[in-house]
């Protein structure tokens, strides 16, 4: 996965939605 799944599960969602939307644009 990208750093983008990573990050969502440690902010828990909201914060890397926003922050990497490219990761999640896939």
């Amino acid at each position: 996965f990208d750093d983008g799944p990573l990050i969502f599960l440690h902010t828990g969602g909201a914060p890397a939605l926003f922050a990497y939307p490219d990761a999640f644009d896939h």
